[in-house]
């Protein structure tokens, strides 16, 4: 849901915890949109906010955004953006356990599973007034295929083609079958639609246009910070909060001091030890979601492509500890690639800190005798310093020299690009619980974030993870399982605790704007 050790991705979200959990206001008013991105349907029926909206809502992010380019989306602010100003084939229902329609009417999959057919709606808009036709569509999916430098390009790896087929048709072709395909396109940053002229455009990804109940009044990329207006084209339910305003705060205190002063509706990324302190009008909340949070380390280059190593740093780390002193026991310690949260959960690794264990895997490793390693990481975010602490002390059983290092945003992406680190710490969460996301961003080689940044790269993972995707039932499962053994032989990642958001609102305008456990925004609408 983007590593710094304290910003955020996507599906990945630096070490900075963020979580709120979702409120749903019982009381008579208006209702609920989930806007996602969609046409004129909303999901059905949701609870309902009291009194009178506010005009301006604002959200205090941990991250600063410089492009709102789908193919590059994968830290939060950037999904929400999209999600509030995208329109989408499909939008999950009320509880994302199934889609519903949204720029297609209506769709057919062939009995192979290879080919879907969609109705797109006529007389649909761009927020600008320009017309939205299969075409865009067509175009907007081949993009989506073919980008071979998406970070989302693991995703959409079974998919062969997309094209028009009529004049409100357009087919889109996979190579093998792959049973999350529906919801995926309701995923801003996958099924995001926007016109053809402008795929690519790099000048139009500061402010892009698409067909969601919001639009972009400005952008600014230098800081991330961005105001949304309703879109005067929408067909559907007309959200009640008129203007939503996102304003980067990179330290989480500041995040926390502007909410209770009202400068902001929503702080997001709060530390889980420090809710306590919010109360009131203020409140905080954790809401786990289908994720964890991993240590990274260097498998490409240096000392750690040494899997012994890896191992023998995992096997030492207190994860109940971590979950006890960061998370506020919040978020469960973390034995598995699969989240606790998942159907697929299965613990594979041991659930004990085993020191002697971990010192016998360093017998003959480049750590036999002691050796250094850093941690990277961005400032700003106490959680992830607390971390850094807690790893020093655990690495030292072993005679690990865990060195703490921070760095700043260009450097930290300089670090990433070149493999220049020993250490860097991430979350990695999908919306719904499907194993495509986390399978694609974490462990496949080729998916688009080099597996979470790690560089691990493994023939075997790679044809596991292409069979499972396209397995449906006991087999299946079978594979995914398979997939969670090799995780813990190779560890390539180093799992935690679980994902969760944390955030702290401001509870009398949140009824109106609130969070949800995919970490997207749900505005009420005029009743």
């Amino acid at each position: 849901m983007s590593p710094q050790s304290s910003t955020t991705a996507k599906r990945f979200a630096w070490w900075a915890p963020k979580t709120q959990q979702r409120l749903l206001a019982a009381v008579a008013g208006a209702s609920l949109l989930m806007v996602t991105a969609c046409s004129g349907e909303a999901p059905a029926s949701t609870p309902s906010a009291v009194g009178e909206a506010p005009k301006v809502f604002t959200v205090g992010t941990s991250a600063s955004v410089s492009t709102l380019d789908p193919n590059k989306a994968v830290d939060q602010a950037q999904l929400q953006i999209l999600n509030l100003i995208g329109g989408t084939l499909t939008v999950f229902n009320q509880d994302y356990s199934a889609v519903n329609p949204g720029l297609a009417t209506s769709w057919q999959v062939s009995p192979d599973g290879l080919t879907y057919t969609f109705q797109i709606a006529s007389g649909q808009k761009f927020s600008d007034g320009s017309a939205l036709t299969a075409k865009d569509v067509a175009a907007t999916l081949d993009w989506v295929i073919n980008d071979k430098g998406s970070w989302n390009a693991g995703m959409v790896a079974h998919w062969a083609s997309a094209k028009q087929t009529g004049e409100s048709t357009v087919e889109l072709k996979l190579r093998d079958p792959q049973e999350s395909v529906l919801s995926l396109l309701a995923d801003p940053e996958i099924g995001t639609i926007m016109p053809a002229s402008k795929l690519g455009d790099e000048k139009f990804y500061v402010k892009p246009i698409s067909a969601g109940p919001y639009m972009l009044a400005s952008f600014d990329p230098t800081n991330g910070n961005a105001d949304l207006v309703l879109n005067p084209n929408w067909t559907g339910a007309v959200p009640a909060v008129p203007e939503i305003k996102f304003v980067y705060i990179q330290d989480s205190s500041t995040r926390g001091v502007q909410l209770k002063g009202g400068a902001i509706d929503l702080a997001e990324n709060i530390p889980p030890n420090t809710l306590s302190q919010f109360s009131g009008d203020v409140e905080g909340s954790v809401t786990p979601a289908f994720g964890g949070n991993f240590l990274i380390p260097n498998d490409k280059k240096g000392i750690l492509t040494d899997p012994k190593i890896r191992q023998a740093v995992s096997m030492v780390i207190d994860r109940q500890q971590i979950s006890d002193v960061i998370w506020a026991g919040q978020a469960k310690p973390l034995y598995q690639f699969w989240p606790n949260t998942s159907k697929l959960s299965h613990p594979v690794l041991p659930t004990t800190v085993d020191v002697e264990g971990a010192k016998a895997l360093l017998a003959g490793t480049k750590c036999a005798n002691g050796c250094e390693l850093k941690f990277s990481f961005m400032p700003g975010q106490q959680s992830t310093e607390d971390l850094a602490a807690l790893l020093t002390e655990d690495l030292a059983k072993i005679g690990i020299t865990f060195t703490a290092q921070r760095v700043e945003g260009g450097e930290m992406g300089t670090l990433q690009s070149d493999f220049g680190f020993d250490f860097i710490s991430s979350g990695l969460y999908d919306y719904v619980d499907r194993a495509d996301i986390l399978l694609a961003q974490g462990v496949q080689s080729d998916g688009g974030t080099n597996a979470l940044f790690s560089g691990y790269k493994s023939a075997e993972m790679d044809a596991l993870i292409a069979k499972a995707i396209s397995a449906t039932g006991e087999e299946r499962i079978s594979l995914m399982q398979q997939i969670n053994e090799l995780f813990a032989k190779d560890m390539p990642l180093i799992p935690l605790v679980d994902w969760a958001f944390v955030n702290a609102k401001n509870t009398k305008t949140s009824q109106w704007v609130t969070f949800e456990p995919t970490g997207w925004l749900r505005v009420a609408t005029k009743s």
